[in-house]
């Protein structure tokens, strides 16, 4: 929604206004509110929403990668890989999966609640393979190491090979990573 901006300021004919762009000339009596609203929309007509819900007929084109889409009639959450809307794995509601010790996920897994309490844990990431699987992993559990390992250990991270996996040192906090291509994962936070 565009907002309403309600002071409004009249300038005489042929006043001119610097702007980032040069300056301005107004061949007639116009107000500041009627130009301002003017470059909103303009503005909000170049944004694209980067986390979008609707149905699946309406998802737009892909080609902005890491946006997501959840259409509300399969619910089923897409990740934009660039080329491509490819489903997230998992539907909704979430796969939660609680863990304790090492483990080795599917891409039918989520969540990952890794309690790190009791010991390190290490949890093993399928291939990547390109198909946008974006599980979700929180590490609870204030002592002991967290690391994800991809499958194979040639899979990067970011295009960095962690050979020893990816350690994460975040107590409290999620991160999430997505399999965008044959071999690749990207780290969204944490």
């Amino acid at each position: 929604m565009i907002p309403i901006i309600t002071k409004q300021w009249t300038y005489p004919t042929n006043t001119q206004l610097q702007g980032p762009n040069g300056v301005a000339t107004f061949a007639g009596v116009k107000t500041i509110r009627d130009t301002l609203q003017g470059h909103i929309e303009k503005v909000s007509t170049q944004f694209t929403a980067y986390n979008l819900v609707d149905t699946l007929a309406n998802r737009p084109a892909p080609g902005m990668m890491g946006r997501k889409f959840f259409a509300t009639d399969t619910n089923t959450l897409y990740v934009d890989n660039g080329t491509s809307w490819v489903p997230s794995g998992g539907s909704f509601p979430f796969t939660i999966n609680p863990v304790t010790t090492n483990t080795t996920i599917d891409t039918s897994s989520s969540l990952i609640i890794a309690d790190t309490t009791a010991g390190s844990i290490t949890i093993t990431l399928p291939a990547a393979t390109g198909t946008g699987f974006a599980p979700t992993i929180k590490k609870i559990g204030p002592q002991n190491n967290l690391t994800l390992q991809p499958s194979p250990i040639t899979d990067t991270f970011d295009g960095v090979t962690f050979t020893t996996g990816y350690l994460v040192f975040s107590t409290w906090r999620a991160i999430q990573v997505v399999d965008y291509a044959a071999g690749k994962w990207a780290i969204l936070g944490g």
